[in-house]
C-alpha cells in the first residue's frame, strides 16, 4: 500500500514482487496521487493571516515519494479565507493530473466543497478552487487540528510563522 492506495488503484505496486503489472500500469499512465495537508491562520476580516500546505506527490511509474511545502500570507484573511488560499496554492502547485486526498481541519471547506462552492462568501476563491481542481479526483479526509498529527501539525506551524509580522512574501 502506498500513501492509502492498494493494488490495482493509480500509484501502487505489488506487494509481493514490488512490479507494476499491464493492468495497473496502464491505470498509472498520467496520473499522480497526491496528499495535500492544509491550515490556515486568520482571525476576522480586516486583518492579516497565514497559510500553508504539505504536499506528497507519488510519481506514478516509479513510485518516488517527493514532498513539497510552501506557506505564506495574506492582508485580509479570516481563517476561512486563509485554509482555502492553502488548498488553492497546493492544487496549483500539481503539475499533472492526479489522484488527489486533502487532509483538513476546516468544516467550511469540507462542506462547502460538498455543495459545490455554492456560496457567496469567498466566492472568488470558492471560483478558483473549482478551477485549479478541475483536473484532479479530489477526496476529503476531515483531520481534528492540534492532536499531533504530523503534517497537520506542520502545517499549521508553518502557517503561524508565515504571518506578516513574521515572514514576506512566499516561503518554499
Amino acid at each position: 500500500m502506498i500513501i492509502g492506495v492498494e493494488l490495482g488503484e493509480p500509484g501502487a505496486t505489488c506487494c509481493e514482487c514490488g512490479e507494476l503489472h499491464p493492468v495497473e500500469e496502464e491505470r498509472m499512465i498520467d496520473y499522480h496521487v497526491v496528499e495535500v495537508w492544509t491550515d490556515g491562520s486568520g482571525t476576522t476580516a480586516g486583518h492579516p493571516g497565514g497559510w500553508a500546505y504539505v504536499m506528497n506527490t507519488v510519481h506514478p511509474t516509479t513510485a518516488e515519494v517527493f514532498e513539497r511545502c510552501e506557506s505564506g500570507f495574506v492582508s485580509d484573511a479570516t481563517n476561512n479565507r486563509a485554509e482555502m488560499l492553502a488548498l488553492l496554492m497546493g492544487l496549483q502547485a500539481i503539475e499533472a493530473p492526479a489522484f488527489v486526498t486533502v487532509h483538513t481541519d476546516s468544516r467550511n471547506l469540507i462542506s462547502g466543497w460538498a455543495r459545490r462552492c455554492s456560496h457567496r462568501v469567498n466566492a472568488d476563491l470558492w471560483q478558483a478552487l473549482l478551477v485549479a481542481a478541475e483536473p484532479h479526483t479530489l477526496t476529503w479526509e476531515k483531520v481534528e487540528g492540534h492532536t499531533g498529527v504530523e503534517l497537520k501539525e506542520e502545517c499549521d506551524k508553518l502557517a503561524g510563522i508565515a504571518s506578516p509580522d513574521r515572514a514576506v512574501g512566499v516561503r518554499r
